[in-house]
């Protein structure tokens, strides 16, 4: 079983781009070394099938398992709750989904206009 720990970034303002979204992967209650590996991460509004990001995460700590996404203003441009998940490849075939039992969440909070 695939999970994942958010330390920051999932918690915004409307139009943040500011903390950027990082995220420790676990397999079976573990960090995950994902060294050699790319990863990608996803992320929609969870009332439809908007998605906002589709893209390569940086890897931050490969033995640790720590990802990392820095938001854009267009990312962040509408309030909402969000729910997203990383896919890691070692390029030979092996590719994993984390949570692989549900999603991670994502709330951007409106601002004052």
């Amino acid at each position: 079983m695939t999970s994942v720990e958010t330390f920051q970034g999932d918690q915004l303002k409307k139009g943040d781009t500011e903390p950027s979204l990082r995220l420790r992967l676990y397999e079976d209650g573990e960090p995950k070394n994902i060294n050699g590996y790319t990863a990608e991460i996803r992320i929609r509004k969870t009332s439809g099938d908007l998605i906002i990001v589709d893209e390569q995460a940086t890897i931050r700590d490969a033995r640790a398992g720590v990802v990392e996404h820095t938001w854009t203003s267009t990312e962040t441009a509408e309030a909402g709750l969000y729910e997203g998940e990383v896919t890691i490849d070692d390029g030979a075939g092996s590719i994993l989904t984390f949570p692989n039992d549900s999603m991670f969440n994502i709330h951007i909070m409106d601002i004052i206009e």
